[in-house]
């Protein structure tokens, strides 16, 4: 009978290759050129029953960069993974399982990388990893609330460097969360929710002199969400409260950490353009391989067609942006007579800048050409510095351009299609969110589960 009722399920897949010629600047730490030839490979599948759904997308890079200015070949190379499971053991409750994978060498994480960020005090490059899964139950109370239980696991680290004390794992995590939504009002949400997780660090920044350590942190937050329907088209949500968590191990510093928490969502959909944006101001993690630190942070992904003609013409643009910083160790200089002692403690300040904007023009059927632009930033400076100790800066530019084919089993897939016609793509990724990291998910939902997500 197994055979028999896979064949009911609604099944299809997609599978897409690119030929891909990049020109890369680098403008620190060197002014360096390179020219690199390569190719993309992606692929998703899904296959949906009566109860249950399961969606699977993978995306892989590589290319051989020459360098210019005549220093040897490297590769640069990055895989993301993403798959989930939806279950509706009844009409009012569902349980989904999401699980997200990424591999990279440093200079492979772009912006849409879905567990890696560039870190502008790591100045070894690496093939660095991260794992993540979430398994979250929800259930539908009464016909205006709905109870939401979660929990995950994440991991990041290296697998290969040229220096062996950069490899092996860099952070550990688990969290869980519960929240109530109740609508209050026809198109008004609030949602009460707590929070925790604890993060292990084997090697987190200790003091200014660059010293690295073990490093344990339980935070706890307590938040209040909203969640507004403007218009059929637009949705708004914040929410705002307050972090208690434990603090980095730094001298003289034993009290627990209370921090502020904000943030604000902004949920657009046009009709030949699609946009979502996220800020957030929270106590959280600055890398795997740095610490915990109060940090402002800006997510924005727009999707548009701006051509009539031709027709299917696509613009994808994604922006992340990071500014935080955290206390940290210091070596006083000698007490003078008469005046203070002075600070034994420094500041840590990193900021990061991620984009990148890909246009698709289609040329025939399952063919396109592409072109895209990326821009990567991360600077890193500490406070007093260390001797010799100047800010961190990287800062790359990239130009590629490409030509794509693509083979799927859903006819519509390798056609051209007006914007609102991929509505129905929109809908059936619901379990699986393309270029979405687990740490850029809303606290709080945008809407209910049941909810159009435009």
């Amino acid at each position: 009978m197994l055979p028999i009722h896979l064949l009911l399920w609604e099944t299809d897949a997609t599978l897409r290759a690119a030929i891909q010629q990049t020109v890369q600047a680098s403008v620190a730490p060197l002014a360096v050129s390179a020219l690199k030839s390569g190719g993309e490979l992606a692929c998703d599948a899904r296959a949906a029953g009566p109860r249950s759904l399961f969606t699977a997308e993978a995306q892989a890079r590589y290319a051989r960069a020459i360098d210019l200015g005549g220093g040897p070949p490297a590769d640069d190379a990055g895989f993301d993974a993403s798959a989930s499971a939806t279950w509706t053991p009844s009409p009012l409750s569902s349980l989904a399982l999401t699980t997200q994978g990424s591999l990279a060498t440093t200079w492979g994480i772009r912006a849409d990388s879905l567990l890696l960020e560039r870190d502008p005090f790591l100045d070894t490059p690496r093939l660095e990893y991260g794992l993540g899964a979430d398994l979250a139950y929800t259930r539908t109370t009464t016909p205006r609330a709905e109870l939401a239980i979660d929990g995950g696991l994440a991991q990041e680290g290296a697998l290969a460097a040229d220096v062996p004390s950069v490899v092996g794992a860099d952070s550990r995590e688990a969290h869980g969360g519960v929240s109530y939504s109740v609508d209050v009002a026809p198109r008004l949400s609030l949602t009460p929710e707590v929070r925790y997780a604890f993060t292990r660090y084997e090697h987190a920044l200790l003091d200014v002199d660059r010293r690295r350590g073990r490093a344990d942190v339980h935070a706890t937050s307590f938040l209040l969400g909203g969640s507004r329907r403007v218009s059929p088209d637009l949705r708004i949500n914040a929410s705002a409260g307050l972090t208690l968590a434990s603090p980095m191990p730094i001298a003289a510093t034993h009290a627990l950490v209370v921090a502020p928490e904000a943030g604000v969502g902004v949920r657009w959909g046009g009709r030949r353009a699609q946009l979502t944006a996220r800020y957030t101001w929270s106590y959280s993690s600055l890398g795997p391989r740095i610490g915990y630190g109060q940090q402002h942070a800006l997510t924005l992904r727009m999707t548009a067609w701006p051509l009539a003609r031709p027709r299917g013409t696509v613009l994808r643009a994604t922006l992340r942006a990071g500014h935080g910083a955290a206390p940290i160790g210091a070596d006083p200089p000698p007490v003078l007579p008469g005046l203070p002692p002075p600070p034994v403690t420094g500041q840590l300040v990193k900021t990061t800048l991620a984009a990148r904007a890909v246009m698709e023009i289609p040329v025939a059927r399952g063919w396109a050409v592409t072109s895209g632009i990326d821009l990567l930033f991360a600077r890193g400076h500490l406070d007093p510095a260390p001797p010799g100790g100047e800010p961190r800066r990287q800062l790359t530019g990239m130009l590629t351009l490409g030509l794509a084919a693509t083979v799927s089993t859903d006819k519509r897939r390798r056609f051209p299609r007006d914007p609102g016609s991929d509505e129905d793509d929109a809908r059936r990724r619901e379990g699986v969110q393309r270029g979405e990291r687990v740490e850029d998910r809303t606290r709080i939902d945008e809407g209910r589960a049941g909810e159009d997500p435009r």
